[in-house]
């Protein structure tokens, strides 16, 4: 998507979809596509309470929801939210995990 402005053209990627599963082990996956090659992300943990942020700056959400309800037993929710030219996925837990993230394609 690109948006115009007077002074200048900015390329905007989009979160399109947002799809949870569970894996072998107690853990569980979150699979992100978007219309064009994700811009590399930016992720940090906080300790208390228990949480993954992820940044993927020059994005947007084209999501139906901005909070998602989690059924695995350590991930309770997960919250995207847009702020100035970036979207935020923070993924709540009851304790945090060793966590892994990877591009393929659009997802």
């Amino acid at each position: 998507m690109i948006f115009w402005n007077a002074a200048y053209c900015v390329f905007v990627v989009e979160f399109t979809d947002i799809e949870f599963s569970s894996r072998p082990g107690s853990k569980f996956e979150i699979r992100l596509d978007f219309d064009e090659t994700p811009p590399d992300l930016k992720a940090y943990t906080i300790e208390k309470p228990a949480r993954i942020a992820i940044d993927f700056p020059e994005t947007k959400s084209a999501l139906d929801s901005k909070r998602y309800t989690l059924p695995y037993g350590n991930a309770t929710g997960v919250v995207v939210l847009e702020s100035g030219d970036r979207t935020r996925m923070v993924v709540n837990l009851v304790k945090m995990v060793p966590y892994s993230t990877r591009v393929s394609g659009n997802s």
